[in-house]
């Protein structure tokens, strides 16, 4: 299990969530993860491991995007589309700002 450039606590933070309660501990851990592998897809680059290829200031602005995204799918579970193609409401303008500027383009 790869550890996560985005903590628990960092998010609980963002989302003013209490930092003792733990009701919704695995969720969050569940979509850090998911939305991480998310930035990975539409970037073609990694955020963790020995190979990551997002580093400095490029994985502060994807921690950011991951942010935004944890946010978004924690507030409308059931109304957010990733990439578009849903009929559903698409993600903040800043977290596909963020993502075209960190995407690699050798690997388009």
């Amino acid at each position: 299990m790869a550890t996560e450039p985005v903590t628990l606590a960092s998010i609980k933070q963002d989302l003013r969530l209490d930092a003792s309660a733990t009701d919704d501990d695995a969720r969050l851990a569940r979509l850090i993860t998911a939305a991480r592998r998310a930035v990975e897809r539409k970037t073609g680059r990694t955020m963790v491991g020995t190979d990551a290829t997002m580093t400095g200031d490029d994985l502060a602005m994807g921690c950011q995007a991951i942010s935004l995204i944890v946010a978004t799918w924690y507030a409308l579970p059931e109304g957010v589309s990733v990439d578009g193609r849903a009929g559903a409401a698409e993600l903040p303008l800043g977290v596909s700002w963020i993502i075209e500027s960190l995407k690699d383009w050798a690997v388009e």
